[in-house]
């Protein structure tokens, strides 16, 4: 299986957008960036039938501030000199090409369009109906991919595949027997340039307790209508404001689904704030999330208890800081392991 790109100065490297504006769309449009600082030409390519919503939001522009590396994915040239790069929701669109080298970056194994998707919702009738209703549609496009492609899925040892962090590492080595590359992506350089000292991080906090509205949990819905706390959501902001927050806050909240590592959880720690997420997921590598197990907690645990347990990390901030030291740091030396292993795939072979 391949584990690294064949490239040479001239080629291009075309950059799948899916039109997500989350950490992991950002983490895409970062790559463009890098590539293209390591001298290639490296183009974001919109899809065809979303090209109405060809909209770059502000806090992505810095990635494309040169409108000629904006393309359409029928502007992909499909030479073997060339590569496209695709997220794992969308390996069926490299059935389109015959000669182009492809990659796939892994930056969830949830939302992989090759295999069948659908909620883990509550018993009862008009939910189990709704599972039904998702396990035909993924039959409907297993069928469809078959009668167009003759496979029901893209064949994944064709291609570089790359994982995005430790957790889908291991989801691929042992359940679809690949043999992936790690790509992790750092947190932006708006956070990584303005470090903060440990004196600075142990000052004098305020009582607030954040949290992702986008990443929504039904712990995280109880704990704000029981309103115990000083509870702020993240939302609306541009990194210096959020720098801002982080640095007066004491205690970041995330329960939802943790598809990835997510980029919040790093960026307030990194900014000297304590965080507690919920067990599931890639929360439970601790290689991915370095949180200690007993800010881990089960996203079914009675809000009252967890509320304790806010009121604990609240009134010990500066006792527990500590403990979450290894987490700084390995998002510290994230930016300089991420371009050593940017060079070990994409590095040109002349």
């Amino acid at each position: 299986m391949k584990t690294r790109l064949n490239l040479k100065n001239d080629s291009i490297i075309y950059i799948l957008d899916i039109g997500s504006r989350t950490g992991g769309g950002e983490a895409l449009f970062q790559l463009r960036t890098d590539l293209e600082n390591m001298g290639y030409k490296a183009m974001i390519a919109f899809k065809d039938d979303n090209l109405n919503d060809m909209t770059i939001p502000d806090k992505f522009k810095k990635y494309v501030q040169n409108p000629d590396c904006i393309c359409t994915f029928s502007d992909i040239r499909d030479s073997r000199k060339n590569c496209i790069v695709v997220p794992e929701v969308a390996t069926t669109y490299l059935f389109r090409f015959k000669k182009i080298q492809m990659a796939v970056w892994w930056l969830s194994s949830n939302y992989y369009d090759g295999k069948c998707r659908y909620r883990n919702r509550p018993e009862g009738f008009f939910n189990e109906l709704k599972k039904v209703y998702d396990i035909a549609g993924y039959i409907k496009r297993c069928l469809l991919r078959f009668v167009q492609y003759g496979k029901i899925r893209y064949p994944l040892e064709n291609v570089v595949n790359i994982s995005g962090y430790n957790h889908v590492d291991e989801i691929l080595r042992k359940k679809y027997h690949l043999q992936p590359v790690l790509l992790i992506h750092s947190i932006g350089k708006d956070f990584l340039e303005n470090k903060m000292s440990d004196e600075e991080a142990r000052r004098e906090r305020e009582d607030n307790v954040l949290y992702n509205p986008k990443k929504p949990s039904k712990l995280m819905e109880s704990l704000l209508q029981r309103n115990k706390f000083r509870y702020i959501p993240i939302i609306n902001m541009n990194p210096d404001e959020m720098i801002a927050l982080f640095r007066k806050s004491k205690l970041y909240l995330d329960f939802g689904p943790f598809p990835g590592p997510e980029r919040l959880p790093k960026e307030t720690v990194y900014n000297g704030m304590n965080v507690m997420v919920g067990k599931r997921n890639t929360a439970t590598n601790y290689l991915d999330v370095r949180v200690p197990d007993r800010f881990k907690i089960d996203v079914s645990t009675p809000p009252e208890k967890v509320e304790k347990l806010i009121k604990y990390m609240l009134e010990h901030h500066k006792e527990i800081y500590h403990e979450f030291d290894d987490y700084r740091n390995m998002v510290e030396n994230m930016e300089k392991t991420y371009y050593q292993q940017l060079e070990g795939i994409f590095g040109c072979d002349e």
